[in-house]
């Protein structure tokens, strides 16, 4: 049995503590310790954390849970903001431990390397918190991907359209951001809520079982309507070194919620797979449906811990590892590299609707609800997205939209 030890135990550690519990309860770990800056503000917290956890020991910071637990606590949970991934992750496994990281891996590509280094040179696990991956039908996906059963794989197209308002930029400091103080966090679309089904396209198009593609030339646009500093509408087409194409459209600009939804086009036939409603339906050649499956009623948080877990009892790698993962970090920094800046959505092309609550922020107990919140939208987008997507995933610049901007092709240099 594994013990852990948790950064923090508020936001989106909730989700991390709700798995740890289920895990404790399949005999596969303890939660041994945590990590709580000003335990006086979660006092509440920690009152109800140990009814099920009466022993659990408090530091202000890693550096002494570490050095009192020992080999008490063999894997550090980081449900922490993207700016300290790498930090913390490098004092976990310099110090002997396994991690456990919230996605996406970091802000950088120097980060995501320096983490990978850390990992290989302590022989430890570093895993990263991208459940979708987990999910029973994109795993169906890559084992049809790798059989070969529809023939080669040829592109991957993605959407998405996610409501996000006011509320959720002002959820911390770093949201919406670019930077942090001194460190890049790229808060955006593909780098946070929706960095999962970008994540799961690079899986998908990864030349082997266990891998993720790594792209030879990316191709982006990022705009903003929201006044944020980063970006809110985002565009990248990555070219894998197999020749796939991977495309993928996002906004949070919206009043609508939409997708995620994919398709994979193979030589021979086609996957298509939807969040809503959890329909994966393949079609061969001639575009007659030959299979459909559901996503499966997978637990996914809990399904990433356990899997970290069950691979640190097996002596194997978890199914995501930051060796498949940090291809998204690449993927993320050459996106804004490909555009000079963020664009802006002009006023006359968007509208601002006032909101009473944000709904994606349940997890958070430290999200102040502002009455002046707003949503803003950019006229249209909706439409012109579901066009995009059935025109083959075009670019907003490609669909001819008045406000979009071509950005630039880049190759991947080996970093």
């Amino acid at each position: 049995m594994t013990g852990i030890g948790i950064i923090g135990i508020g936001g989106f550690a909730l989700n991390h503590l709700e798995s740890i519990k289920s895990c404790a309860g399949m005999g596969l770990c303890t939660l041994e310790a945590a990590v709580i800056r000003n335990p006086e503000k979660y006092a509440a917290s920690l009152q109800d954390l140990r009814k099920t956890w009466p022993d659990l020991r408090i530091y202000p910071t890693l550096e002494e849970l570490l050095d009192s637990e020992g080999d008490r606590v063999g894997l550090v949970a980081i449900p922490t903001g993207i700016p300290s991934h790498r930090r913390y992750a490098e004092i976990s496994l310099d110090r002997g431990r396994n991690v456990l990281c919230e996605k996406p891996a970091a802000g950088t590509i120097e980060d995501a390397l320096a983490m990978k280094a850390a990992q290989e040179r302590n022989g430890k696990s570093l895993a990263i918190g991208f459940q979708y991956m987990f999910c029973p039908s994109i795993q169906k996906i890559k084992e049809i991907v790798m059989e070969g059963r529809l023939g080669r794989l040829r592109s991957l197209k993605c959407t998405a359209r996610w409501k996000r308002t006011s509320i959720y930029y002002d959820r911390n400091s770093w949201a919406g951001c670019i930077r942090d103080g001194e460190s890049f966090v790229f808060d955006s679309p593909i780098q946070n809520a929706n960095a999962h089904y970008l994540q799961n396209l690079l899986y998908l198009a990864g030349p082997s079982r266990h891998e993720s593609a790594l792209p030879v030339r990316i191709y982006g646009e990022n705009y903003h309507a929201q006044d944020i500093e980063s970006a809110d509408t985002q565009y990248i087409r990555c070219t894998t070194a197999e020749g796939v194409e991977l495309s993928f459209a996002v906004t949070h600009a919206t009043e609508d919620v939409d997708g995620p939804r994919f398709e994979c086009l193979f030589d021979g036939g086609r996957i298509t797979w939807t969040m809503e409603g959890g329909r994966t339906v393949l079609y061969d050649g001639e575009g007659r449906e030959i299979g459909m499956f559901d996503n499966g009623d997978s637990p996914l948080f809990r399904t990433v811990f356990e899997d970290t877990l069950r691979a640190l009892e097996e002596g194997r790698k978890p199914l995501c590892h930051i060796g498949n993962a940090y291809q998204h970090t690449v993927c993320i920094n050459y996106l804004y590299r490909a555009t000079d800046g963020i664009y802006d959505i002009p006023d006359s092309a968007r509208e601002h609707h006032r909101v009473t609550h944000e709904p994606y922020l349940g997890y958070s107990s430290n999200v102040k609800l502002d009455p002046k919140a707003v949503n803003t939208v950019i006229i249209g987008i909706d439409e012109a997205m579901k066009g995009m997507y059935e025109r083959g995933g075009q670019s907003f610049y490609e669909a001819g939209l008045p406000w979009a901007r071509a950005g630039k092709t880049l190759d991947v240099s080996p970093e």
